[in-house]
């Protein structure tokens, strides 16, 4: 026992190693209360709770609808049976003074248009599938290309198969021509040509050249609607004259004998698509104002403008006439669906699968619930509109409203306002 010169006790010391266990207890008690926080800010460590922290994004609004195409056209037809030999690119441009195609007799014209068609096929896919210039092309982004091609197929069906056989057809031979490193098909190219000049060259001289006699674009095929949907019908004279009334009945008329056609040509670059909508969401779309329209068979969005809207209130009705003179990337399959992008919403990415309906006493509140502080509480939503499995909700800044960097509660159902998470 230690004392001290006055005889008095004197508190003993700790050791060192009692001292170093102090030390690591109080450790210990710090981590444990930090942790038992964190327990309860992220919802516990059985992992039944998941949090999606909420961000900004921009979608656009689209609206489908389904309408026809109506062009200012004629019909070429030949007075000529026989085989026909087109001048023209599909859906190439000629002058008034060129010729769109020959026609020659021949004993065997089925068989040896069948014979014509299947070269031409053939120079059509080898030069499109060139690679002179295209040093971004590689083996996996057309392998990609094929892969979409197929599931688009998958998912379209025959409609969609016929429509893009080519296109198929072209990945393919460029994918041929990157493995074999080359750049074209020059030499297959030489070969087709020749055999074409020496198939019309058997047929002799031409019976028959058709020179429309005015300018316009050729097409090597006719849907015998060409006097059906005229944009005459549309547009007369610089007023749209359409009406809903007007359109109903021309959209269940059948299709003109093609009978001895050779193709058709559009007299004019301006189009029309026309489609019929709900009076009701009239108000969506406004007059004058372009929109970017994705139709059912076109390569790419095209850009259209909103000529007319024609309303019919005792129908409840309204149409829809967009005016556009794109024709690169554009299909004229005459009847299509197309989304229409109405306009571009930014606002609060919220899963739909968490936004919830909540009735305080009478009143219903539509909201999700977060988590702040370990605890679940709820937060009204104003939904703009949903795209893409959420919902885009407007950032109001109120109180009691979702708001940037909120974290919602995704993995839990019974949540009531004040509940500990854990």
């Amino acid at each position: 026992m230690n004392g001290n010169d006055n005889g008095e006790k004197t508190a003993a010391r700790p050791s060192s190693a009692g001292r170093k266990i102090k030390y690591l207890l109080t450790a210990a008690a710090s981590v444990l209360a930090v942790l038992y926080l964190l327990y309860h800010i992220f919802g516990g460590f059985s992992g039944g709770v998941s949090l999606f922290t909420v961000s900004v994004t921009e979608a656009d609004r689209v609206y489908d609808v389904s309408g026809a195409i109506f062009k200012s056209e004629k019909v070429i037809a030949s007075g000529t049976p026989g085989v026909i030999d087109r001048l023209i690119p599909d859906g190439g441009k000629f002058s008034a003074v060129s010729g769109v195609a020959k026609v020659y007799r021949s004993a065997d014209a089925e068989g040896t248009a069948r014979a014509l068609e299947a070269i031409d096929k053939k120079i059509e896919i080898y030069e499109q599938s060139s690679l002179k210039n295209q040093s971004y092309v590689t083996v996996s982004g057309i392998d990609a290309a094929i892969t979409a091609w197929y599931a688009d197929a998958a998912r379209y069906g025959a409609s969609y198969i016929a429509g893009n056989e080519t296109e198929l057809l072209i990945l393919l031979a460029r994918r041929e021509l990157m493995v074999g490193g080359r750049t074209g098909y020059s030499q297959e190219l030489e070969a087709l040509y020749a055999s074409r000049a020496k198939l019309l060259s058997s047929l002799g001289t031409a019976s028959e050249e058709i020179i429309p006699g005015e300018p316009g674009w050729f097409y090597y095929t006719s849907d015998g609607y060409e006097n059906v949907f005229s944009a005459d019908l549309v547009n007369d004279s610089g007023t749209y004259t359409m009406t809903v009334s007007d359109y109903e009945k021309t959209v269940i008329k059948g299709p003109d004998d093609t009978v001895g056609c050779v193709g058709s040509y559009m007299t004019s670059a301006i189009w029309y698509y026309v489609c019929e909508i709900p009076l009701s969401d009239a108000s969506l779309f406004a007059e004058g104002r372009a929109y970017d329209v994705a139709f059912e068979y076109a390569e790419e969005n095209i850009r259209c403008t909103l000529a007319k809207i024609s309303s019919d209130v005792a129908a409840g009705r309204s149409l829809l006439i967009f005016r556009s003179d794109t024709l690169n990337g554009m299909s004229f399959v005459r009847k299509q669906t197309a989304a229409v992008t109405v306009s571009t919403v930014s606002g609060l990415r919220v899963p739909i699968s968490s936004v919830r309906v909540v009735t305080d006493g009478e009143k219903a509140e539509t909201g999700v619930y977060i988590l702040y502080k370990g605890c679940a509480y709820f937060r009204r939503v104003s939904v703009l509109f949903e795209s893409d499995g959420y919902y885009v909700c407007e950032a109001t800044g109120k109180s009691g409203y979702l708001a940037l960097n909120d974290r919602i509660i995704t993995g839990e159902k019974d949540l009531y306002d004040g509940k500990v998470i854990e």
